[in-house]
């Protein structure tokens, strides 16, 4: 992703930061993730990358559900991962980081599985964000 867009895309979330889960969490995130974890299996303990985190709503979920997880989430947006660290009711097994979904700074096979949610229709280069997903 050039810095350019990089940067519009982390402009566009810092606005909507303060106010993003008084508009999506309870109107579309609750029932989309209620619905995910009612389908979801995991190993214990597992490690977990969610791309596109923002307020961290999603790890927070998981982590309720799963005792042992450990996951990160990666957003662009400065003001939205603030939010998540904010409302991260599992430190130090959840962590929040900035970073670009075309170059993830992980290993390879590090984690069993990766989860985004509707973030991926802002990426400007998918095939790249899914080489990624697939070698961590």
């Amino acid at each position: 992703m050039s810095e350019e867009i990089f940067e519009k895309k982390a402009s566009f979330f810092d606005k909507w930061a303060p106010n993003y889960d008084l508009i999506f969490t309870t109107i579309f995130y609750q029932s989309l993730h209620k619905r995910l974890l009612s389908y979801l299996s995991l190993p214990h303990p597992s490690s977990v990358l969610d791309l596109g985190c923002g307020t961290g709503r999603l790890l927070n979920r998981l982590a309720k559900n799963f005792p042992e997880l450990k996951g990160i989430g990666v957003d662009l947006s400065p003001q939205m991962l603030k939010e998540a660290r904010e409302t991260n009711w599992h430190h130090p097994r959840l962590i929040f980081t900035q970073g670009n979904a075309e170059c993830l700074p992980f290993a390879t096979k590090q984690f069993d599985a990766v989860f985004n949610t509707i973030s991926f229709l802002h990426y400007p280069n998918p095939q790249q964000v899914f080489k990624e997903v697939s070698r961590v």
